[in-house]
């Protein structure tokens, strides 16, 4: 019995330490203890479901599908297994088996926000908003107070054309937070619709500039744009290839896509236009940017987007002053949009107010967390406003997004430093180090946070 119990402690031990790894990014430290805990017990489920995933996280979907269905013949009724499932068919372009796989995980556990979340995409995708409606009403029956989920049912209503309950919602959402910019702006739609009923179910008004707002309510990424959510999608796509730098290919999708002018939207028109320009601006052209920018105020004077760029423009030719007045005026338009707001903190940061520019850059990272200008503005000042507990909350944040980045690991490392919580600066160090063994700045924090716990334990060492 002894032995049997034994036995079960390492088989926790191993797979709690490869769930971990696996959380950590850690994937061969993962592969390596998730085998050893099912070579223990070759029929868990949990220990199945874990490798699995593992697989799916580093895209090796037939392998994951395999394990997912071993894990399945053990419990057909696990509403995690049936997810991953549906996971899996998703990432082959297959959302039909994927929305039966996330309609019967959800009927068995109706609670589980992220399959919710996995059915939500999957639903636009086949239009197909029944089941959806009923996962929310559901879910929202036990969380009243969600307003993501109580957003996602008023959109999930206004494409079933259900518009008098949709607004119903909406005011209801706005009622408690009259900020909620993505409720504001569907009551907005709505109404317009109501108001002219022959404007297409799907249309959004130009004025609409905002292009975050609606990412609850995309539909799947074809090879040409069919539809007006099929090219937010692929814009989303193109987001994500500007983020990485991969500039070329962002400007040859938006142009791809502006040769198809007669099927797109006013405001998806300007937002690969300012992709462009954006693009460009990063290059190092500053003529072909300028442009663009100018051309896109010209139609639509209030693209809060297009004074960003020029603001930036001018901020990088130290016309402060003609920045501030660009950053301002996007700000006026969209209150709640963070790139302006890291702008106007960068502006101050010049003038030497930090107290102003800190809270301008707090405010962007509220909006967005992502905002890597106003992160690193709110790391700079944080030192000498003696704000260092806000700076490490900012960048936790952050790095729930982007775990594996680098140099804001290194950066919550410094600050924890600088807090004098040593053992968890060098947990911060260990992960760069596995990720980055030659991480020079990390090998030398490291020093730094040995040679302090040597000079405290030689200053206990005296007083004794």
């Amino acid at each position: 019995m002894e032995s049997v119990r034994n036995e079960q402690q390492v088989f926790l031990t191993l797979l709690e330490d490869g769930e971990e790894a696996a959380r950590e990014r850690q994937y061969e430290r993962a592969k390596q203890l998730l085998s050893s805990a099912l070579e223990i017990q070759p029929n868990s489920v949990r220990a199945l479901r874990a490798t699995a995933a593992l697989h799916l996280a580093q895209s090796q979907i037939s392998d994951a599908r395999a394990v997912f269905e071993r894990a399945l013949l053990l419990d057909p009724n696990d509403p995690k297994t049936l997810s991953g499932m549906g996971m899996c068919e998703m990432m082959v372009q297959h959302p039909e088996e994927a929305y039966r796989y996330f309609v019967e995980a959800l009927t068995i556990n109706p609670y589980q926000l992220v399959t919710i979340l996995q059915l939500l995409e999957c639903s636009y995708k086949l239009d197909r908003f029944k089941d959806l409606e009923r996962v929310l009403r559901a879910y929202l029956f036990q969380n009243s107070e969600d307003l993501e989920m109580k957003f996602c049912l008023a959109g999930c209503l206004y494409k079933m054309e259900q518009v008098t309950e949709a607004l119903e919602i909406l005011d209801d959402i706005l009622n408690f937070n009259p900020e909620h910019l993505g409720s504001r702006q569907l009551k907005e739609i709505i109404e317009q619709k109501v108001a002219q009923p022959a404007t297409r179910v799907d249309q959004i008004p130009e004025s609409v500039q905002d292009e975050k707002t609606f990412i609850k309510t995309k539909q799947p990424l074809t090879n040409e744009p069919k539809s007006f959510d099929e090219v937010d999608l692929r814009l989303d796509c193109l987001e994500e290839e500007k983020r990485k730098r991969q500039f070329e290919a962002v400007k040859d999708g938006c142009r791809d896509l502006l040769r198809h002018q007669s099927a797109i939207r006013g405001d998806q028109i300007e937002r690969a236009n300012l992709l462009i320009a954006e693009s460009l601006l990063l290059e190092g052209d500053y003529s072909g940017s300028n442009e663009i920018y100018n051309e896109v105020l010209r139609s639509n004077p209030k693209s809060a987007r297009a004074q960003c760029g020029l603001g930036a423009m001018a901020a990088n030719d130290g016309q402060w002053d003609k920045a501030t007045q660009h950053f301002r005026y996007a700000h006026e338009v969209f209150p709640d949009y963070d790139v302006p707001l890291a702008g106007l903190g960068l502006c101050c940061l010049q003038r030497q107010d930090n107290d102003s520019a800190w809270n301008y850059f707090s405010r962007s990272l509220k909006s967005n967390p992502e905002n890597t200008r106003a992160l690193l503005g709110l790391i700079e000042i944080g030192y000498s406003l003696n704000r260092l507990p806000e700076v490490e909350k900012a960048l936790k944040t952050y790095l729930d997004y982007h775990p594996a980045d680098l140099n804001f690991l290194y950066s919550l490392a410094g600050c924890l430093f600088a807090q004098n919580r040593l053992n968890e600066a060098a947990c911060e160090l260990e992960k760069i180090s596995l990720l980055d063994p030659e991480h020079g700045k990390a090998r030398e924090l490291i020093e730094m946070i040995d040679n302090r716990k040597g000079q405290k334990t030689g200053s206990q060492g005296l007083r004794t």
